[in-house]
């Protein structure tokens, strides 16, 4: 198989993953105004271009290294690290999950993150877990709305979500331009739909 009919099977992966665990987060979503598969097919195009971003040589969707996870880092975790090393400092898959937020969603901690059969870089592991990942989030939101006086309107919910998936709060750091492109995601695509 070529390069490329790896990207393109990658991606099919991808979007038939988000397609079978739409659901799991459809309620919340809704209260919150969003359509679930757009919202998770945006998240995934910002992390991996939905599944091509992959490394040349091992044809897997390339992880990406995340300095303040490694030793001197805010959030190293000594024993992650000694165990894992760099894969436990490094987001991975479809959804680019830190190894901490995947043990966080139910990945097993004896896991290496880079397995073949089981790693965070796999379509069907990675997008179950970002899954949950984003229902955690939604929940939060939807508590945290809870807390406020009125209703934000869709686009607010929206860059919300988005802010917390990449800075991992809704508060404090904004990433500005990964909000902006989500967003632009998010308008482009449709709910039911298997294609981009």
């Amino acid at each position: 198989m070529t390069f490329e009919e790896t990207k393109e099977e990658s991606r099919l992966a991808c979007l038939g993953a988000i397609m079978e665990h739409a659901d799991a987060i459809r309620e919340q979503a809704k209260s919150c105004g969003l359509q679930p598969v757009r919202l998770l097919k945006a998240i995934c195009h910002c992390e991996s271009s939905c599944g091509v971003h992959l490394d040349p040589g091992t044809h897997r969707i390339a992880s990406r290294f995340e300095p303040s996870y490694a030793p001197g880092g805010k959030y190293h975790n000594v024993g992650q690290w000694d165990r894992w090393g760099i894969p436990a400092a490094s987001s991975h898959g479809p959804m680019q999950l830190m190894y901490a937020t995947a043990i966080l969603e139910g990945y097993a901690e004896d896991t290496d993150p880079l397995d073949d059969a089981e790693g965070l870089h796999r379509p069907d592991v990675g997008i179950r877990l970002g899954v949950l990942h984003v229902g955690r989030l939604l929940d939060r939101l939807l508590a945290y709305r809870d807390t406020e006086a009125g209703r934000r309107d869709q686009r607010q919910e929206l860059e919300l979500v988005l802010d917390a998936y990449n800075s991992g709060s809704f508060a404090g750091f904004r990433p500005v331009e990964y909000v902006r492109r989500g967003s632009k995601e998010y308008g482009r695509h449709t709910e039911g739909a298997r294609h981009p």
